[in-house]
């Protein structure tokens, strides 16, 4: 009895002394796109090629992720599927509940801080595409957080849902009727059909630019788009980019990228490679994991454009995205967030 007592006693001391050996991995927080779901992460961090292969239904021979984010063996993920996802495919994506798909307003937010509140652990990685980045910055901007935000990475954030192409030639066509129907109002009914597809979003309600204002400054945020996305385009990262400086963020840098549709940078073969550099070096500077490779030879500098610059950009922009949009106008939309 005494000797199984002994060993006992050692087991759970080396099981002890094995968990103190351990290094302690750093927590992220991903939040997914819309049409996407929790599963999503997975593409942007090895380790977990097995499982990605599994869940896509993949015979192929197995091979390790080219690039990445992050590593399984230093990051722990945590994810989590917005109130709107109906079906999760999986690694294809979800069938959204559109009757109650709302985009960074009232329930994303909510879910997001929730998750953000609950998750085990006082440090964080923040990361978030599309609707989730835009999803981060709402959260951010409005809600009481106890967590500690080490680095936030966003990658193809919108401005407002008023300022994506289908909302503005949604406005162009049905201010075409106004000529038919005189007393047509123009923005109620814009807004009715809104509601009536997506029944949870309210294109008056709060977006991730009226928030920029709330969003503490402590924060290291990364911004990353691509020219090529044709579903929000490259000008709503860069006025984010130009807000976020007005208010006096320090640590916020802009990477603009030549190729890759939205929310799949990370999978085009062309700029994956620079997209991982970037936010390698971004993570070396602020202490967190990082593949030393990568992060070598990095000036994040370069990803820290002058105001002027930055608005330059937009404003020669082949086909101005934002050609409707109060947001090129600096006088319009800085009035607007009360910047001077």
């Amino acid at each position: 009895m005494m000797k199984k007592c002994i060993f006992f006693f050692a087991l759970l001391l080396t099981i002890y002394a094995f968990m103190l050996a351990a290094p302690a991995k750093h927590h992220v927080l991903f939040a997914h796109g819309f049409s996407g779901s929790k599963m999503s992460a997975f593409q942007y961090t090895k380790g977990h090629e097995k499982l990605v292969a599994f869940l896509a239904n993949n015979t192929q021979p197995i091979k390790p992720l080219e690039h990445y984010l992050f590593d399984a063996e230093v990051h722990e993920l945590h994810t989590f599927n917005f109130p709107d996802v109906h079906i999760d495919l999986s690694m294809n994506g979800s069938i959204p509940d559109l009757s109650k798909a709302n985009f960074a307003q009232r329930d994303d937010i909510n879910t997001l801080h929730r998750t953000l509140e609950t998750t085990p652990a006082k440090h964080l990685i923040g990361f978030g595409v599309s609707r989730g980045a835009a999803t981060w910055l709402t959260t951010l901007g409005t809600q009481k957080i106890s967590k500690t935000i080490g680095a936030l990475v966003l990658e193809s954030p919108f401005t407002s849902t008023q300022e994506i192409d289908l909302y503005i030639y949604l406005n162009d066509t049905v201010s075409t009727l106004k000529s038919i129907i005189p007393t047509l109002n123009i923005k109620q009914t814009c807004k009715n059909l809104v509601q009536g597809v997506f029944g949870g979003h309210d294109i008056d309600g709060i977006s991730p630019i009226q928030t920029v204002k709330s969003i503490p400054k402590t924060i290291p945020i990364m911004l990353v788009h691509s020219a090529e996305d044709r579903i929000i385009p490259l000008n709503h990262t860069r006025v984010l980019y130009v807000a976020l400086k007005k208010q006096g963020h320090n640590h916020v840098y802009l990477v603009e990228l030549d190729q890759g549709s939205h929310a799949k940078i990370i999978r085009n073969p062309d700029d994956a490679l620079p997209y991982c550099k970037a936010v390698h070096a971004f993570f070396k500077k602020y202490s967190l994991p990082y593949n030393t490779t990568w992060a070598e030879g990095v000036d994040l500098q370069t990803f820290q454009p002058s105001i002027k610059t930055v608005l330059q950009r937009i404003e020669q922009t082949e086909k101005p995205v934002l050609a409707h949009s109060k947001l090129c106008s600096t006088k319009t939309w800085s009035t607007t967030l009360n910047i001077t």
